[in-house]
């Protein structure tokens, strides 16, 4: 199989067509596509479709085939073409070696592996632009759809290119052309007759333009998310409310918000607006447990609405309310771990609290009550942690978890049962990192 690969890829890198014959192609075609009887035919279309396909693919040397492959295999794979020069660059934060190619770079990894490829001359301008308007002729002119499949399979080749050039832009931080990118990639899936509404691409074209601050954009591409049912776990509410709010439009921001609490109460994000959001337009925040009492009332057993409640309370600064809160969480269900979890966070951010005012105290009273509080606050974070601890099933949180309570047995490390306790939790944190 090695060795059928490494013949198919060096009979494809030889075929490699120039820009002169790509664009001879694309002419030709064209010219089919303007004689009335040849325009009459899908496959004229098609021809003209794949004529741009190929336009776009030849210059980055089909490489986007090879993703995933070893550079040494590429080296042979690719014999016809060699790399003019070969740098060593960093793009969001990872280091690639680049080889440049007369009209294409490619990214390896550490480990030299061919991780993307950019286009750097490209042949024609906007031949995928060309061949989906091809394909969507092709399907005109085609009543019996006799070409359906021909037609789809080209429109999903257009629609993935689009999708590789929109995760390519992202890596660059090129958030608004990444947001361009993936539209076009969701606009080429809802072509006829492949006609499929994808709804990720439309999200990230939301996402991206977000990022980018372009908030008329997100909250358009959002807003068509919530229209068609999909929420990202409620992202698209907190990211619409947002946009919404950057371009002051508060009653759509509230709106939004409010809805998206409602159906996503576990969303931190949509919590954390809606209580700046009351806080800013000086609206009652209690709300907000209005609409958690909504959800208790149609959930009455769901423990994560306390648990929201708690992380609520406890941002709007109800400590002895946040405590109930993560108190009733553990009640209704012993079993689900995120009620302790934040009752133990809870105490161990008072006690950094109380230790960091207690270093800014000069008066010896008060910062001897300050290092009791801070003492007491940590020694109360210690049973609930350690019951998270017992029944959470996931390792990582497990792992989180016991790095808390280490941090907090090293401060009693000289009371014997601290310091076995200390080990305990230091030995596992270190035999699962």
């Amino acid at each position: 199989m090695i060795l059928l690969a490494l013949v198919a890829g060096t009979q494809l890198a030889s075929a490699q067509k120039t820009a002169e014959a790509c664009k001879a192609a694309v002419a030709k075609a064209k010219a089919a596509c303007d004689d009335p009887k040849k325009a009459a035919k899908p496959a004229t279309w098609i021809g003209l479709a794949k004529a741009g396909l190929e336009a776009y693919t030849a210059p980055r040397l089909d490489g986007d085939m090879f993703i995933g492959h070893p550079r040494r295999e590429l080296a042979m794979l690719l014999s016809n073409a060699k790399p003019l020069s070969t740098t060593q660059e960093t793009v969001g934060g990872e280091g690639y070696i680049v080889d440049h190619y007369a009209t294409c770079d490619f990214y390896y990894n550490s480990a030299e592996i061919l991780q993307f490829v950019v286009t750097t001359k490209p042949y024609i301008d906007n031949s995928l632009e060309m061949a989906l308007e091809a394909y969507s002729k092709a399907a005109e002119v085609d009543p019996k759809a006799s070409k359906a499949k021909d037609i789809k399979d080209g429109i999903t080749k257009v629609a993935t290119y689009y999708q590789t050039e929109a995760l390519n832009y992202y890596t660059f931080g090129k958030l608004a052309e990444s947001s361009c990118m993936f539209e076009k990639a969701a606009d080429a899936y809802a072509t006829a007759p492949l006609s499929v509404t994808d709804s990720s691409l439309i999200y990230n074209s939301g996402l991206t333009a977000f990022m980018a601050g372009n908030h008329e954009r997100a909250k358009a591409k959002m807003d068509k998310c919530i229209n068609i049912g999909y929420y990202e776990d409620g992202e698209v509410f907190a990211k619409f409310g947002e946009s919404c709010k950057a371009l002051g439009d508060t009653l759509s921001c509230k709106t939004a918000l409010e809805t998206g609490f409602t159906k996503f109460p576990n969303n931190s994000n949509i919590m954390v607006s809606l209580i700046n959001l009351y806080i800013e337009t000086k609206d009652d925040p209690q709300k907000l447990f209005s609409l958690l009492d909504l959800a208790k009332k149609n959930d009455p057993m769901n423990a994560s609405l306390y648990y929201v409640e708690g992380n609520t309370r406890k941002q709007m600064g109800q400590i002895d309310e946040a405590i109930a809160a993560y108190a009733k969480c553990a009640e209704i269900n012993p079993e689900y771990e995120f009620g302790y979890i934040g009752m133990g966070l809870l105490y161990n951010d008072l006690a950094v609290k109380y230790q960091e005012e207690a270093q800014n105290e000069f008066d010896d009273a008060k910062y001897n009550a300050l290092v009791e509080k801070c003492d007491k606050a940590l020694r109360d974070a210690i049973p609930p942690f350690e019951k998270a601890f017992e029944i959470t099933k996931t390792i990582q949180t497990k792992v989180g978890i016991a790095d808390a309570l280490k941090n907090i047995f090293f401060r009693y490390r000289n009371e014997p049962e601290y310091q076995a306790k200390y080990d305990f939790y230091n030995e596992f944190v270190k035999s699962n990192n």
